[in-house]
């Protein structure tokens, strides 16, 4: 008999999933295998049967049939799987720095006002009254957040930023402003949320939290006013 700890199973793309693992009665197990394929960015390990990984797109409830191999035999159990996009309210729709704005739209960003920093991110400076694309984020984007002169989305899981970058606020270790999209270091998946203050960002990462950019007032929450260029761990904020 071959049963999972975890059956049927909801994950959320971007989100690293707390690995699900078999149990099997009638002998040890030689391998495992999984039909039809498990959902994008999940995989099954044929060792152990447990299924890891971070799923990269939606998927549908979905019925995958594994079966567990020795010497005696195979057996067979069915698991359901369903993969939905990061639920949002109307937080991370639209954001608003201190001179300009960004919204969703169509599963990209738009901005409009000030673009003396680069905070639109479509490779320009010069400002908008109308909102204009940001160069680069055509899909998949599910939040937005605004600090003074600078703006971040949530894409796919991961983290981009734009604008200016005097305090490490686009989280790429640099302090070069920057007027498109970069990615913030180590942040290309398992983010569930976003939030930027003034000269900062924050982000809830696989139920933990971490920041980066200005710390003067002790933003970042890491037991420390040094500025990070880089993404660090909110200080007894378990993960």
């Amino acid at each position: 008999m071959l049963t999972y700890s975890s059956n049927p199973v909801t994950y959320t793309k971007g989100t690293a999933i707390t690995a699900n693992t078999p149990s099997a009665t009638g002998g040890a197990v030689a391998s495992y295998s999984v039909a039809p394929a498990l959902p994008a960015g999940l995989s099954l390990n044929s060792s152990t049967g447990s299924i890891t990984g971070t799923p990269t797109a939606v998927s549908p409830v979905a019925v995958y049939l594994v079966t567990a191999t020795n010497g005696g035999g195979n057996t067979t159990t069915s698991l359901s799987i369903t993969v939905t996009d990061v639920t949002l309210g109307l937080s991370g729709v639209i954001a608003a720095g201190y001179s300009h704005t960004c919204a969703l739209v169509n599963g990209g960003v738009q901005c409009w006002g000030d673009n003396s920093l680069g905070e639109l991110g479509n490779n320009s400076t010069a400002d908008s009254l109308v909102p204009v694309p940001v160069t680069g984020l055509a899909g998949d984007v599910q939040a937005v957040a605004a600090g003074a002169g600078h703006t971040c989305a949530l894409v796919n899981g991961g983290v981009q930023c734009w604008g200016i970058n005097g305090n490490g606020q686009l989280g790429n270790n640099s302090t070069a402003d920057s007027h498109v999209p970069v990615p913030v270091t180590g942040l290309v998946s398992g983010v569930q949320a976003l939030t930027a203050g003034t000269f900062h960002t924050c982000a809830l990462v696989n139920a933990g939290v971490q920041c980066w950019g200005a710390n003067f007032s002790g933003q970042l929450g890491n037991n420390s006013t040094a500025d990070s260029h880089v993404p660090v761990s909110v200080s007894g904020w378990a993960q």
